[in-house]
């Protein structure tokens, strides 16, 4: 929502000062852009801004808390079904906002049209808001799905225990669904409501978020209703052997359960077990859709990757993959001071990215050339792998001296090369590895 007020009516206001600055404006908004109009004032209100000198408003509505007799027509089953028709194009049609605007013609809603216009044959004249009708407007999906399901909180999209949620079926199989609500089954939870979400790149069933906290069950000391928090994509109980001893994704009552064994955050609200442990507070000035980057990406690449690789003073590094985690090695090594961070992808855009994030070498091609050419033949200290599939890993681990390699021909039963491990989906302890020469032969 933010985006419509600031990149439209904003940047429409700067536009208007930049050619008249010494002149204060005059706003008019009809419908929605009225609306828009009004929270744009709200913010500059806010900031001390003074650049507006009136506000007109035509058919506008700034006072959402009550939806008065529009509760009796609508519920949240007909936003979602709204959302789905919206899917398919990106927007509320020009005959489905036809219809809302032909609401602003009667007394009771609708009754009063089907009498009049059907029953009773009198045709309406034509009034000057009934003309915009005429111009064909529509409403993009976002902007809709935002009013109708944010911005009314006491409408009916509030009530009732049916919540909007993703919902995995197969592969290739996914649907938003309504589901119900989860609420606490265990006096150690805290259930949420998400305002923020991601997911991993590499494991889609590992599901990680912010959010608001809405109940907490009465085993929950440190967590309360009302607190913003970030959710950790590890559940701890942070009680058993495995927790005391700092491993909390093999917690024997936790671990990663998200979106595996129980419901994830894809979805309006997610139950939290153990809250204490799995939910963190966040600080009231701290940028939200920043905060869910400590979730899980951010700190992966902090530690599998600049702490188990031993990143140190002076290092030549290696990150293979310039994705999400990728970026997160690259920004939590340079905490280390290594002399040189080398980042290898194919995408000019990801590596463009990585030089703005600190990256001193990018190499897009000829990898194997590149890496000879910039060590001068010594290769790297550190190798990263940060992509996630048996080449890469093969990447980092060729010519390393402390890893076995990989036989073509071996049994996948008793080769504990990275490239059979993964092969058999057993897990792997680090993404990174200390070594002195990095073989890209393989990026060709």
């Amino acid at each position: 929502m933010a985006d419509y007020w600031r990149l439209g009516i904003m940047a429409a206001l700067d536009a208007v000062t930049a050619i008249c600055p010494a002149q204060r404006v005059h706003g008019v908004g009809y419908c929605l852009g009225g609306t828009l109009l009004s929270i744009a004032a709200a913010a500059m209100g806010r900031d001390g801004e003074d650049r507006l000198a009136s506000l007109t408003l035509f058919a506008v509505q700034t006072d959402f808390s009550e939806a008065i007799e529009l509760m009796l027509f609508i519920d949240k089953d007909q936003v979602y079904f709204l959302d789905d028709l919206m899917a398919v194009r990106g927007y509320l049609d020009t005959r489905q906002m036809s219809g809302a605007f032909q609401l602003l013609r009667s007394q009771d809603l609708i009754w009063s049209t089907m009498v009049r216009s059907y029953l009773a044959g009198e045709r309406p004249p034509m009034l000057d808001l009934m003309a915009w009708n005429a111009d064909g407007t529509r409403i993009p999906a976002r902007m809709h799905s935002s009013v109708a399901r944010h911005e009314l909180p006491s409408c009916a999209t509030q009530g009732g225990n049916i919540m909007k949620a993703l919902v995995y079926h197969e592969p290739g199989q996914r649907r938003w669904e309504g589901k119900p609500r989860p609420s606490i089954t265990k006096p150690t939870d805290a259930v949420v409501r998400i305002t923020h979400t991601t997911i991993c790149g590499t494991d889609l069933h590992i599901l990680k978020g912010d959010g608001v906290v809405e109940e907490v069950g009465n085993g929950v000391g440190h967590i309360q209703v009302g607190d913003e928090v970030l959710i950790s994509c590890i559940t701890s109980c942070g009680r058993c052997d495995y927790c005391k001893r700092g491993l909390y994704s093999y917690c024997r009552d936790g671990g990663w359960i998200l979106g595996h064994l129980i419901d994830g955050t894809q979805a309006e609200y997610v139950r939290i077990p153990h809250a204490d442990n799995s939910l963190h507070p966040l600080p009231k000035d701290m940028d939200r859709a920043a905060a869910v980057m400590l979730s899980d990406i951010l700190p992966t690449g902090h530690e599998i990757g600049a702490l188990n690789g031993e990143v140190g003073l002076g290092d030549t590094v290696a990150i293979v993959g310039a994705r999400p985690i990728g970026l997160a090695a690259l920004m939590t090594s340079r905490f280390y001071s290594p002399a040189r961070i080398i980042i290898i992808d194919p995408d000019e855009n990801r590596l463009a990215m990585a030089k703005q994030l600190g990256a001193t070498d990018t190499i897009a091609r000829d990898p194997l050339e590149a890496i000879d050419k910039l060590t001068g033949g010594e290769g790297v200290d550190v190798a990263m792998e940060a992509v996630g599939i048996p080449e890469t890993f093969d990447i980092c681990q060729r010519n390393a001296t402390d890893a076995p390699q990989h036989d073509p021909d071996c049994c996948d039963n008793a080769c504990t090369c990275l490239h059979c491990l993964c092969k058999r989906h057993v897990s792997l302890g680090t993404l990174a590895a200390r070594q002195k020469t990095l073989n890209t032969e393989h990026l060709k």
